[in-house]
Order: structure tokens, then sequence, then C-alpha cells
């Protein structure tokens, strides 16, 4: 338990509008509203947009790595191994519903990412390159997150059907699901706009 309130005490942390607040501006107030990287890179700019991105998602790194690290460890005996599952969701939980800020936040797209990394680094390499694609194709951030998000746990699902481990992956793979639709949840109203063809560019 004390980890998964650390995670989402730690996801919790509005570095967006912490940064953008640095440079007197109200992130809350500006562009889209939204404290996460894609808005500090539109209206703060784009070296401070990439430093919201690498912040965020360490926000999802690091308790992730540190739960991982201490049951390899031993050093809880009552330790579960799955606790990583609930601690990362409670990351991202902090990120999209931080206290800080009226239990508003970002698109938890970044803090995913952190999450991603620690659990699964080849599938976060598959959703970056299909990301890095999208982008290049449809200068959209939005559909590209989402998009990214479908590809790693369809990675996941995938490999684990043609090598035969869903019952060794069954957590990994629940957990990406869980993740996948709590972005694409976020993303509702930008995916609103992109049927309407309003959704902005980011170049």
């Amino acid at each position: 338990m004390v980890f998964i309130i650390f995670s989402f005490l730690l996801g919790s942390i509005p570095f967006g509008k912490i940064i953008a607040s640095l440079k007197g501006i109200d992130i809350t107030k500006e562009g889209s509203g939204n404290i996460g990287a894609t808005n500090v890179f539109r209206v703060v700019g784009k070296v401070w947009g990439v430093v919201v991105l690498i912040l965020d998602a360490l926000k999802g790194a690091l308790p992730v790595a540190i739960s991982i690290w201490v049951y390899k460890n031993n050093l809880l005996s009552f330790y579960l191994p799955e606790i990583y599952v609930f601690v990362g969701i409670a990351s991202i939980l902090g990120h999209i519903f931080s206290p800080f800020v009226g239990f508003r936040g970002g698109k938890g797209v970044a803090t995913s990412l952190g999450v991603f990394v620690v659990i699964t680094p080849i599938g976060t390499l598959v959703g970056v390159v299909v990301f890095g694609i999208s982008i290049l194709i449809f200068r959209i951030v939005s559909i590209s997150s989402i998009v990214a998000v479908i590809s790693v746990f369809s990675y996941l699902l995938v490999s684990s059907v043609i090598q035969n481990t869903l019952s060794q992956n069954y957590v990994l793979i629940a957990t990406s699901f869980v993740v996948m639709m709590l972005i694409i949840v976020r993303h509702s109203s930008n995916i609103k706009r992109l049927i309407k063809g309003e959704e902005k560019k980011i170049i």
C-alpha cells in the first residue's frame, strides 16, 4: 500500500504546470489547458515540452522500477510480485487526476511510457516506432498516442500467443490493456475533434 500511495503522489506532481509557471505562464489557461507535455510543447516551447515529457515519464518509471527491485531482492517477505501493476497504474492515475491541480491532469501518455519502458522494453520500442511513423504521417499527437498504446497491447498479446506464453504474461497483458483503455478514454475529446477534422497538428 505504501508503494501505491507513493506512486500516486509522485505521479501527481504537475511538472508541466510547475515549469510553465517558472516561465510566467499558467498552462491550465493556455492552449488546451492540459498540463501535459504536448500543451507545454505548444505553449512554452519545444525544449520545455521535451523536459516535461522526460519528467512525466520518470514519474511512471521510477516507482515501478523500485517496486520490482524490492521484490527481486526479497526486501519484504509479504511483497506481491504483481504489485508493479498497481504501482504503475497508480502513477498514471496520479498524473491524470492530480490533487495538486484540483484532480485534473494530463492524458497519461508520458507516464504510461515510463511504466512501459520498465515492464516491457521491446513493447515500448514498438510503441515508439509506431508513434513516430504516425506523427510523420498525420502530425497529430493524440491519434499517434492512441495507435502507439494500442500497438504495445497488440504486440504483447500477439507475441504471447505466438510463443505460447499467455499464462506467464497475462498480468502484463492485462496491465497494458488497462493503460490502453485509460489513454483512449482520456482522449475522448480529441477523438471527437478528430472525427470533426478539428484536431490541431503538432507542427
